[in-house]
């Protein structure tokens, strides 16, 4: 697959990451991908409820999507955010995630245009 390929090449300068859905298809295409370079620690953002399986060796915070603070906080100290979210999540989550992650001091974010039209990823990223 291509895709992870492409992608551990981009951020090894990068340690800490987080990712979004990250027991998904696309965000777990990801983990397993950095995991595999043994250069990365991994975090991946959930919701407390979510049952989704985490590959060992990834860390979890549960995280509150609609409370910025709750963002802000699982994000500081992170190098590295993708967000891999799903065709069904809430329209302005995107933004909610690029929000908090600027005010984590996130410096570099890897948007989300897996399930989005790439015109509303645009706006996000301005």
């Amino acid at each position: 697959m291509l895709l992870p390929v492409l992608f551990v090449d981009i951020p090894r300068r990068y340690r800490t990451d987080s990712i979004t859905q990250a027991s998904g298809r696309i965000g777990g295409a990801f983990v397993e991908a950095l995991l595999k370079t043994k250069e990365h620690i991994v975090t991946a953002l959930r919701h407390p409820t979510s049952k989704g399986e985490l590959p060992h060796g990834v860390h979890s915070v549960a995280v509150d999507y609609d409370d910025e603070a709750s963002l802000v906080k699982a994000l500081e100290g992170q190098q590295f955010l993708v967000i891999t979210l799903s065709a069904s999540a809430p329209s302005d989550l995107h933004s909610r995630l690029t929000s908090a992650a600027a005010k984590a001091g996130v410096p570099y974010v890897m948007p989300n245009i897996y399930s989005k039209p790439l015109r509303t990823v645009i706006t996000f990223i301005g």
